[in-house]
C-alpha cells in the first residue's frame, strides 16, 4: 500500500472536517450551484493551475456541463498525456460528484508543497467533469426524487417532466450510461425503465459532449465514478470487457486487469473487512467504459464507491477520502510503464497523424490507434515486455521498430517517416510482387498468398482479372505481406476454371508495379 506525505494527510484531516461541518444528509451534498460557485473560486484562486471550460448544455433544460482542467499550463494544449475523471452520470450518485470536488480542492491546495501531486499537475493535463448529468442531478439534490438517474429529457414530447417517485417507472429521462455511441442497440428501449438508452446512440447532449472531449483530449485513462442503487455493483472496480460470445479485450487485457486489481487492493470495503472487487462488465450495452477503450484505446475504469448511492453525513467525508489510495496509484500508473512518442515527418520535422500499432498487442477491438495532429504524439499504457511498433501513414514508407518498455517508466520513443509522392517519383513504386498460389482439393478455393516490395502504402488493392479483361475479384490488402482466398464469384460451389488471369495491385487510379500471370490448369 501507498504511504502519503504529512502534508497530504494533512490535507485528508482539513477535507474530513469540511464535509462533516455539514449535518442533514439533504445539505451534505453540493448542488449544482454550489459546485459551480466552488469551480468558480479555484479558477480564481489558482489561475496558474485550472481553467474551466462549458462542454455543452443539458438535452431538455440547457444547464451548462463544465469540465475542469487542472495542469500546470491549464490554458495552454501540452505534448502530455491527458487523464479523465468524472462524477454523477447518475442522478442520484451523488458520492461521485463529491469526490471530484475533493480531487480539485487536493491538486490545487497541495500543488508546490506535496512532491506526489506536484508532479501529477506537472506531468499530466487532468480533466474533471464534476457533474456529467446536471439535469438529474438537480432532481436529486432538490428532495424532487432522490432515487432518479436519468436526464430529463421529454420522451413524449408533452412539455411534462413526468417522473414517478421512487425507484423507476419514470417516462421521462435517458440513463447516460447506456446512451454512448457503441452497442447502443443491446440496450433497453421501454422509455419508462430507469436504463433506457434514449431514442438514439449519442442522442444526448451530455454523452456528445464527453466523446467529443475525449476525442479531442484523447485520454489514456479514465475513471468514471459511480454509487451502486442495486447493491450489486458495490464496492468494485470495472473494466472492459467481457460480452456473451466476444473474447476479452485482448490483446490489453492484462493491462486492464492489473490495473484494475491495483486500484481495487487500495480501497478499504466499509460493508465489510476487506478491499475492493474487481469486475470484468459483461454486457455490451452503451457504457462509457467501453466506448472509451474501442474508439481510443483509453484504460478506463468505473469506480463504484461506497455500499449505497448517497452514504449519510456522518459517512461522506470518509466515503471520499477512501478513494484517495485508489486515485494514487492511477494518476502513477498514467505516468508509469508505456509508450510515449512522436511521429514526424523526416523532411520538415513536421508532426504527421499516422497508424501506431504494436505488433504484439494487436486487436480488431478497437479502432486504429493514431498520433496526435498538434504534437504528432501518442501516448499508451502498456504492461511491461518487448513489442515491435508498426508505424504506417497512406503515402509514407511505413517503419517497423523494436523496443523495450520497462517497468515504472514510459519508453520515449521518435518516430521519422518518410514521404513518398507517386505522382513525381515512379521509381518507387514496388519493383516486384510476389505471388503463390495454392489450390484446394477439399473445394474451389484459391489461396494467395502475396508480398508487395517497397510498398509504401498502408494499403492496396489486390485484383484479378480475366482474359477479356474483366474484373472478377478485388480484395483490399494491407501491410506488405500477408493471404486471402479466392474462388470466382465468391461460390464454393464453382470449380475453378483453368486458364490465365491476371492479377494487379492498385492504390486509386495508380497501378503498383507490373501484372502478374496467374496460370490455372
Amino acid at each position: 500500500m501507498f504511504r502519503f506525505s504529512v502534508t497530504l494527510m494533512l490535507m485528508t484531516v482539513l477535507f474530513l472536517g469540511f464535509c462533516q461541518a455539514q449535518s442533514e444528509p439533504d445539505t451534505a451534498y453540493h448542488t449544482y450551484e454550489e459546485v459551480l460557485t466552488y469551480i468558480d473560486h479555484i479558477v480564481e484562486a489558482f489561475p496558474e493551475l485550472v481553467y474551466k471550460e462549458s462542454l455543452t448544455v443539458s438535452t431538455r433544460d440547457s444547464i451548462p456541463v463544465w469540465a475542469v482542467k487542472v495542469s500546470d499550463n491549464p490554458y495552454v494544449d501540452e505534448d502530455e498525456p491527458s487523464v479523465l475523471i468524472t462524477g454523477g452520470i447518475h442522478a442520484e450518485e451523488l458520492v461521485g460528484v463529491e469526490v471530484c470536488i475533493y480531487l480539485m480542492d487536493l491538486l490545487t491546495s497541495l500543488y508546490g508543497i506535496d512532491e506526489q501531486v506536484t508532479k501529477w499537475v506537472d506531468s499530466l493535463q487532468i480533466w474533471i467533469i464534476p457533474v456529467v448529468n446536471p439535469e438529474g442531478h438537480g432532481v436529486v439534490t432538490s428532495g424532487l426524487d432522490i432515487t432518479f438517474r436519468k436526464n430529463k429529457r421529454d420522451n413524449n414530447l408533452n412539455g411534462i417532466f413526468d417522473f414517478t417517485p421512487g425507484d423507476g417507472g419514470d417516462s421521462d429521462g435517458v440513463d447516460l450510461n447506456r446512451n454512448f455511441d457503441i452497442n447502443w442497440e443491446d440496450g433497453i428501449s421501454d422509455m419508462s425503465s430507469h436504463q433506457y438508452r434514449g431514442p438514439s446512440a449519442a442522442s444526448e447532449n451530455e454523452i456528445q459532449a464527453v466523446q467529443n472531449l475525449a476525442l479531442r483530449e484523447k485520454f489514456i485513462s479514465a475513471i468514471f465514478y459511480h454509487s451502486s442503487s442495486s447493491g450489486f455493483y458495490n464496492e468494485k472496480v470495472i473494466y472492459p470487457w467481457n460480452w456473451l460470445g466476444h473474447m476479452p479485450p485482448y490483446p490489453d487485457y492484462q493491462t486492464l486487469y492489473f490495473f484494475a486489481e491495483s486500484i481495487a487492493v487500495r480501497l478499504e470495503k466499509v460493508s465489510e473487512v476487506g478491499t475492493y472487487d474487481t469486475y470484468i462488465s459483461l454486457t455490451p450495452n452503451g457504457n462509457s467504459n467501453d466506448w472509451l477503450y474501442a474508439n481510443l484505446g483509453t484504460i478506463p475504469f468505473i469506480i463504484e464507491i461506497d455500499t449505497c448511492t448517497q452514504p449519510d453525513a456522518e459517512r461522506l467525508a470518509e466515503a471520499c477520502l477512501s478513494q484517495l489510495q485508489g486515485l494514487e496509484f492511477f494518476m502513477n500508473r498514467s505516468l508509469g510503464s508505456g509508450i510515449w512518442g512522436h511521429i514526424t515527418d523526416a523532411d520538415s520535422g513536421t508532426p504527421i497523424v499516422a497508424q501506431i500499432t504494436v505488433l504484439e498487442a494487436a486487436s480488431t477491438d478497437h479502432l486504429p490507434r493514431l498520433s496526435d495532429p498538434d504534437y504528432g504524439s501518442f501516448h499508451r499504457i502498456i504492461k511491461p515486455g518487448d513489442y515491435n511498433l508498426l508505424i504506417e501513414k497512406d503515402e509514407y514508407r511505413s517503419d517497423t521498430i523494436s523496443i523495450t518498455v520497462n517497468d515504472g517508466i514510459p519508453t520515449a520513443i521518435d518516430i521519422e517517416l518518410q514521404f513518398v509522392d507517386i505522382r513525381e517519383n515512379e521509381n518507387v513504386l514496388p519493383s516486384e510482387t510476389n505471388l503463390y498460389c495454392y489450390p484446394n482439393p477439399f473445394n474451389s478455393k484459391i489461396r494467395i498468398d502475396y508480398s508487395i516490395v517497397n510498398t509504401v502504402f498502408k494499403s492496396a488493392q489486390l485484383n484479378i482479372f480475366d482474359l477479356l479483361g474483366n474484373k472478377i475479384f478485388s480484395e483490399t490488402v494491407h501491410g506488405d505481406q500477408g493471404s486471402i482466398t479466392w474462388c470466382p464469384d465468391n461460390s464454393a460451389s464453382k470449380q475453378i476454371n483453368s486458364g490465365l488471369y491476371f492479377i494487379t495491385f492498385s492504390v486509386g487510379a495508380k497501378t503498383l508495379g507490373t501484372n502478374k500471370v496467374l496460370y490455372l490448369k
